[in-house]
C-alpha cells in the first residue's frame, strides 16, 4: 500500500495527501471519498497491518485459555501467542517486514496525543486482552509491573526483530534469524525470566 510505505519512509505529518496520490497514480477525490480525510486514511493504514497479526494473537490466546480454562495461565504461552506472529511475518517475507518495521517505528516517535487519537483505537483491544492474560500468568505481580514490563517487551522485541543485519555483523554469528520456533523460544524464556524477576525484586526490596 502506497500509503503506507511512504508513511515509513517519511513520517505521518510529512505526508500528505497529494503526495500519497500522486506516486499510487490515483486523484485526491477517490482517498477523500473512501476515507474522508488524512486523520482516517492513517487509522485505516494502522488497522490493516495490524488487524490480521490481531488474528493470529487471539486464536492462539483463546486457544491457551481453552486449555487453561482455570488459575494461572502459562506465560511462556501468552508470550508466544503475542510474539510469534511478528516473528511469522518477519519469515516469510523480509520486505514486506522492513516496511511494518518503518511504520512501527514512525508510530512509536510520534507524541502521546497522537498515539491515543491515532495509534490507540487500533490496539485498545489487543492490550486490554494480552493485560489481562499477563495478570493470570502473574497473578502476583503489580499492575504496574505487568505494565512496565509489556512495555519494556515491546521496545525489546521490536528492536531484536528490526535487528537483523545488526546480528549478522558480529563475528561470531552463527543464528539462523529466520528461525521462526527457535527465536521465538529465546525470546519467549527471556521475557518469562524478565516479568519473573521483577516480582522477586519487589519482595526483596
Amino acid at each position: 500500500m502506497t500509503a503506507e510505505r511512504l508513511f515509513g519512509e517519511f513520517g505521518f505529518e510529512a505526508t500528505s495527501l497529494r503526495q500519497i496520490t500522486s506516486v499510487a497514480g490515483t486523484n485526491l477525490a477517490a482517498v477523500n471519498y473512501h476515507f474522508q480525510s488524512k486523520h482516517q486514511l492513517v487509522i485505516a493504514v494502522i488497522r490493516r497491518r495490524m488487524e490480521p497479526i490481531t488474528k493470529q494473537r487471539f486464536a492462539m490466546l483463546a486457544q491457551l485459555e481453552a486449555e487453561h480454562p482455570n488459575g494461572p495461565l502459562p506465560a511462556e504461552g501468552v508470550l508466544n501467542a503475542l510474539l510469534k506472529p511478528l516473528l511469522e511475518i518477519r519469515a516469510s517475507d523480509e520486505e514486506d517486514f522492513q516496511h511494518l518495521q518503518r511504520l512501527i517505528a514512525r508510530i512509536f516517535m510520534q507524541p502521546e496525543d497522537w498515539l491515543k487519537e491515532h495509534f490507540q483505537p487500533a490496539i485498545e483491544e489487543t492490550a486490554r486482552r494480552f493485560f489481562g492474560a499477563f495478570q493470570r500468568a502473574f497473578p502476583h505481580h503489580s499492575a504496574e509491573d505487568i505494565q512496565w514490563g509489556i512495555h519494556m517487551m515491546i521496545g525489546a522485541a521490536i528492536h531484536s526483530l528490526g535487528a537483523k543485519s545488526l546480528m549478522k555483523s558480529f563475528p561470531f554469528n552463527e543464528v539462523d534469524m529466520d528461525d521462526v520456533e527457535q527465536n521465538s523460544s529465546r525470546m519467549v524464556r527471556f521475557f518469562a525470566a524478565g516479568m519473573r524477576a521483577m516480582a522477586k525484586e519487589e519482595r526483596t526490596s
